[in-house]
């Protein structure tokens, strides 16, 4: 099983694969219930449906078995409940007017999209180019 950060950084990824826009983490470890938030638009019911069956299916994956999500019939706002983690998934509208960036404008971000990015950097060379010494040809 994942810890609570790591799987805010899987459920962030995992938005973003699905384009999901503004994707954010915050840390609120020490002052919510729940480790973290991640939070990010989304353009309508399908996507945010979309993201959050992949999150709850990811989570049963790696052993976590009392997650859930609401609201997805609606779709304007959906919150899937992973434990130490929560996902808010939001129309951009609704996450204008509940603003939980805001709320909890206290916590801590998380740079996730550096993270990804120094991975993208650091990837490993391929086993062709191993054997070949690291040169091309």
């Amino acid at each position: 099983m994942h810890s609570p950060r790591q799987t805010a950084l899987l459920a962030a990824r995992a938005a973003d694969i699905r384009k999901a826009e503004d994707v954010r983490i915050l840390d609120l470890r020490g002052r919510f219930v729940s480790g973290f938030f991640v939070v990010a638009s989304v353009l309508n019911r399908h996507q945010a449906k979309a993201i959050a069956e992949d999150l709850l299916h990811q989570a049963k994956a790696a052993g976590r078995t009392h997650c859930r999500a609401e609201g997805l019939e609606d779709g304007t706002w959906v919150l899937v409940d992973l434990g130490d983690v929560v996902v808010h998934l939001f129309d951009p509208e609704y996450r204008r007017f509940y603003d939980l960036e805001q709320l909890w404008g206290d916590a801590r971000k998380v740079a996730w999209k550096a993270l990804k990015e120094e991975r993208a950097k650091a990837k490993p060379r391929t086993k062709a180019k191993a054997r070949r010494g690291g040169k091309k040809g």
